[in-house]
């Protein structure tokens, strides 16, 4: 039977850990190690399933190494490069897909090469230089707080 597991980014108190409950009828999210929050404030992220290459559950919002082949100025030739990507979950595709920039680098797959290297609420600095989008929303870094 496959488990489902999810973490939760509460926006006010600034703090990421384990959902314990979703509790819709009061509208709070449990956490394993700190008390409840107003679902509202929260952020809810899904695992993917998946691991990275040293064992790490892959959550949506992570920030991933994984290597990508992508083009070059010449049409034929095609080089193997290591990117940072963000996991988002694409409704249109019902997928996990790997974002840098605007640009979907595909579906994120069970090949246990990514590592998990951080999160966009925790380590914005690894991606700050690009701007993420994932379909619903962008995200950027101001000097004070992510939006």
């Amino acid at each position: 039977m496959r488990t489902f597991k999810f973490r939760a980014w509460d926006n006010k108190r600034k703090f990421m850990d384990d959902v314990w409950c979703i509790d819709t009828e009061h509208d709070e999210v449990s956490f394993s190690h700190h008390n409840a929050s107003y679902l509202q404030d929260c952020d809810i992220m899904q695992c993917t399933g998946l691991k990275d290459i040293d064992g790490v559950d892959i959550y949506e919002g992570d920030i991933i190494e994984d290597n990508v082949m992508q083009g070059t100025k010449d049409p034929n030739v095609w080089e193997l490069v290591d990117l940072r990507m963000v996991i988002k979950w694409n409704e249109s595709v019902g997928a996990f897909m790997r974002y840098r920039g605007k640009y979907g680098y595909g579906y994120l797959v069970n090949n246990k090469r990514p590592k998990v290297v951080g999160n966009i609420y925790e380590d914005w600095d690894l991606i700050k230089d690009d701007k993420f989008t994932t379909g619903e929303r962008i995200y950027e870094q101001d000097e004070h707080e992510r939006v």
